[in-house]
């Protein structure tokens, strides 16, 4: 399992791909996403579909900021305050 902090999503993503997570009647494992307000359980290949769909929109989003970080000490004071 995976857990991916995300502030502005509501909190922790979990993805998870063991034989608890899902596993369809002729024995594909799924990839199941569990999110604040959301869940899906999907087959390898969508996952790997959704991974990049998400790659290429944060490579997308990257380029099309201007600033893409505050001063490291900032960041990590506001990280210990979610804590």
């Amino acid at each position: 399992m995976t857990v991916v902090d995300a502030r502005f999503a509501g909190g922790a993503i979990r993805v998870d791909d063991d034989d608890t997570s899902g596993v369809t009647p002729d024995g594909i494992v799924l990839v199941t996403i569990d999110a604040p307000g959301w869940d899906v359980a999907m087959f390898p290949h969508e996952a790997r579909a959704f991974a990049a769909a998400l790659l290429d929109a944060a490579g997308t989003a990257e380029r099309r900021t201007t600033r893409l970080r505050r001063s490291p000490d900032v960041d990590d004071h506001l990280r210990e305050l979610d804590d």
